[in-house]
């Protein structure tokens, strides 16, 4: 299991900001690809906390102060396959009550797609120069923690967030250019190892009163892909030549979806025709040879991480000296020298 990754490259996320508005309108990253997670961070300086768009999961802190210096609200869209990659929409829109709002969708690799959030640690307003983030206590090693810090300025110049000395910023955004103004930022930290993070203070850029929230969460890493179960079935014998031969194979994934299915001979002769080798079953003619003969057929499965599994059986056709085709059936018949 890898630490996930959240990018930040051109493409990489999608950023929405306004002095004023009820709704927040973010576009999905040109990037996005299967397997991401979407991670939305979306502060609204009012008392209402943004919606849920369709298919996102809200991420609220589970403690939260009297929400006078605004709602700040995390949000997950895991990217799981083709299938729901196709279904994403151009854009989300986060509706609110009216006010400053500023959001961002980020894409976010090696995550635990089936259950992303990890940990989430209690939300902190600031009414000084920092903001001293409360702990939260990961519960599984190698989690990405991410400090998510809201800012507003109501007077002097617009301040900035100054990352705890154990994170990196991955972005600041500004929404309203001089104040009254709201700076959200994002600060990221690997956590190898399970266990309570300590809190986490965010400076400011220059002294002087600001509201703000934060609060912490820790996103899983993913387990790691197991490999499909794949069955070619049981071995066929005494079958007659010319006849039609079936192959069938079953197969499942535990943790995503087998997307490519192959059957092909490994070994006899001759080489026969598969038709429809590329799915669950396949079939063929049973050759005629003179001594018999043993073909070795593999039924292999992929699924959407890429592994694969694969399993053997055999199909032993019987001589064809020892039978003659008469009126559209196979009899048996005696063989003369001549």
């Amino acid at each position: 299991m890898a630490v996930p990754v959240l990018l930040t490259g051109a493409g990489d996320y999608a950023e929405f900001v306004s002095a004023t508005t009820t709704s927040i309108v973010v576009s999905k990253p040109a990037n996005t690809a299967v397997g991401d997670l979407l991670y939305a961070e979306v502060y609204t300086r009012n008392t209402t906390a943004p919606s849920t768009p369709s298919g996102w999961t809200s991420v609220p802190s589970p403690a939260s102060p009297a929400q006078t210096v605004g709602v700040l609200r995390i949000f997950v869209l895991p990217v799981p396959d083709a299938t729901a990659l196709g279904l994403l929409p151009a854009s989300w829109t986060f509706t609110t009550a009216n006010g400053r709002a500023a959001a961002r969708i980020s894409r976010m690799t090696g995550a635990d797609l089936a259950a992303p959030v990890d940990s989430i640690g209690n939300w902190v307003a600031s009414q000084a120069g920092n903001t001293p983030i409360p702990q939260t206590t990961t519960v599984a090693a190698n989690t990405l923690l991410l400090a998510n810090v809201a800012l507003n300025t109501t007077s002097g110049a617009a301040r900035t967030a100054i990352p705890p000395g154990t994170m990196t910023e991955a972005y600041e955004i500004l929404a309203g250019a001089n104040p009254p103004a709201t700076a959200l930022s994002l600060h990221t930290e690997s956590r190898p190892t399970a266990g309570a993070t300590g809190t986490r203070t965010v400076t400011y850029s220059s002294a002087g009163l600001e509201s703000g929230a934060a609060y912490l969460v820790s996103i899983k890493g993913a387990a790691g892909n197991t490999p499909p179960t794949a069955s070619a079935g049981a071995d066929q014998v005494n079958v007659e030549p010319g006849a039609t031969v079936t192959l069938t194979g079953t197969d499942g994934d535990t943790d995503g979806t087998v997307v490519t299915r192959a059957w092909a001979q490994t070994a006899g002769s001759p080489s026969v025709t598969l038709s429809g080798a590329a799915t669950a079953t396949a079939t063929f003619t049973a050759p005629l040879t003179l001594a018999g003969t043993t073909l070795t057929f593999q039924y292999t499965a992929t699924d959407n991480g890429g592994a694969s599994t694969s399993d053997t059986m055999t199909v032993t056709v019987l001589p064809a000296s020892e039978r003659i085709m008469l009126s559209g059936s196979w009899v048996p018949a005696r063989i003369r020298n001549v």
